[in-house]
């Protein structure tokens, strides 16, 4: 992404052989002080847009910490001595007062930025907003109403106003569960929009809800490009969530495809060539598993290399190759984990390769195959217990497994671009769209207690929706389940051949 000025390919490649890789940055502002300005500012330009991407990217939330370790660097020193020499460039310079605690010195540079939009007859399209986004994220309160006022005054499109106060409401939210509602609220009015995807992608993500993370992540999908219209993440970022998000649904094949994908990018994403080693050994493909676990230790492809090391040691053991996972245990450049290196230790002297182990069934050592290192995080209070969110759990477990629920063979629906748990729609949001094995619609709503006299006409509406929008020449229904149903709710059931009620209930039980 082209923040300052347009820079080819050609710009990049000379810049690349004037300032090798292992050269530092203040090394490289030190050089650029010694030229004249006109020949430095193309190389001011990389240097700026570089360094400032590195800042922010793959984050929707900059922490006090995260500003501090910056503005702190020598990389920052250098990036403001050479961004003075950049002849227009207010956005960067905006964010620079922003990091400075400048605030009147941000809205100056923010009205240039849109008078230069202006000026240049650009329309103020939702993109702008995201690339604002990308920059300043949570900024101080007030900054997003100051964009508003600076949109109104341009040609600009009908997201575009709307959008920063969607932003603003998302970081001024008090719980996890309120800033996703706002998502929500704004998915359901604009399901097009790639900035209010990729938001609710990473927040579902860190949620750890990761079918929801998947389907909102493949709207932002291409087909032209081949590549997803992310702006706060990196193109490798993105499939790095969506294998793990993959895998943590039991889709191996999935994560192992978009695992490559990510390495194919950038060999050094974080985690990425420790995971894929690790999902071969899972998917049995322990050669595969074998080949880039030893080059992602030798070639230190991770900066922490205790996850590939701990994955070989566990890989070693299950193949059979005692004697190698005894001496690797000694000379590995890290220590193994307690429990990996006990089940090696009491293994036999010699090798067994005739007996190769399978993966156990449940991931072990799960300390040992983290989430991303820089995992952005929305620092709020956490949502209150709910019991209908218990019940979801238990039942989105129970169809992943395979069980029966409400006695019958259900699964949770899935599509490109659409998960079935907290389903939102054009009339709505179902707790859960299940489907059977003939592709039938289950519209499940669960509640958690009688208070909801509106339940039996909310899923007939739902029904006749997803009967005329989604189902085509498939049947729907509806199952509501909730505690202590009403008589009017049991009455209006028992007439609807669509619709099953089922209760249930918490109970506590002392063993004596």
């Amino acid at each position: 992404m082209s923040i300052v000025v347009e820079i080819t390919n050609d710009s990049y490649e000379r810049f690349d052989r004037r300032f090798p890789a292992t050269m530092m940055v203040k090394d490289i502002a030190a050089e650029l002080s010694r030229m004249s300005p006109q020949e430095a500012e193309e190389y001011d330009t990389i240097l700026c847009s570089e360094l400032f991407n590195a800042w922010c990217t793959d984050y929707i939330l900059f922490t006090r910490k995260r500003i501090k370790s910056i503005t702190g660097s020598e990389e920052y020193n250098a990036f403001k001595s050479r961004l003075s020499n950049l002849s227009n460039n207010s956005y960067l310079n905006a964010w620079a007062a922003f990091l400075d605690e400048r605030k009147k010195d941000v809205k100056t540079q923010i009205h240039q930025y849109f008078q230069s939009l202006h000026n240049d007859n650009i329309h103020c399209i939702e993109y702008v907003i995201t690339l604002l986004l990308y920059a300043f994220k949570n900024a101080y309160k007030g900054f997003w109403e100051l964009v508003k006022q600076e949109v109104s005054a341009v040609p600009h499109d009908e997201i575009t106003a709307e959008l920063c106060d969607i932003i603003d409401a998302f970081y001024g939210a008090e719980t996890d569960g309120d800033a996703l509602e706002v998502l929500a609220a704004a998915y359901q009015k604009y399901p097009d929009s790639p900035t209010i995807n990729e938001m609710m992608g990473i927040v579902y993500f860190d949620g750890k809800q990761y079918g929801n993370s998947i389907a909102a992540i493949e709207r932002l999908y291409d087909e032209e490009t081949d590549s997803y219209n992310a702006v706060l993440n990196r193109q490798d970022t993105i499939f790095y969530r969506l294998a793990f998000a993959s895998e943590r649904l039991n889709d191996r094949k999935a994560a192992i495809d978009y695992y490559e994908k990510a390495l194919a990018i950038d060999p050094f994403s974080p985690f990425v060539a420790s995971n894929l080693g690790y999902v071969y050994y899972r998917d049995r493909q322990y050669e595969k598993a074998y080949a880039i676990l030893k080059r992602c230790i030798d070639e230190k492809l991770e900066s922490n290399i205790v996850f590939p090391i701990n994955h070989l040691a566990r890989l070693l053991y299950a193949m059979g190759r005692y004697h190698e996972a005894k001496e690797f245990i000694k000379t590995a450049p890290a220590k193994v984990s307690k429990s990996i290196r006990e089940k090696i230790e009491k293994a036999p002297d010699t090798d067994n390769a005739s007996i190769i182990l399978p993966p156990p069934i449940n991931a072990d050592d799960e300390e040992d195959h983290p989430e991303p290192e820089n995992k952005p995080i929305i620092e709020r209070k956490g949502s209150q217990f709910q019991s209908e969110k218990l019940l979801e759990d238990e039942l989105t477990m129970r169809m992943d497994a395979g069980m029966n629920v409400f006695g019958l063979p259900l699964k949770i629906y899935r599509r490109r671009g659409e998960y079935g748990r907290q389903y939102i729609f054009p009339e709505g949001r179902l707790d859960i769209l299940a489907e059977d094995k003939d592709s039938n619609l289950y519209i499940i709503e669960l509640k958690k207690d009688s208070g909801y006299d509106d339940a039996y006409k909310q899923t007939v509406h739902y029904i006749e929706w997803f009967q005329k929008h989604k189902a085509k020449e498939k049947k729907v229904y509806g199952i509501i389940c909730l505690n202590s149903p009403g008589k009017a709710l049991i009455e209006a059931v028992r007439k609807d051949e669509r619709i099953k009620l089922y209760e249930y209930q918490i109970s506590y039980n002392e063993i004596k």
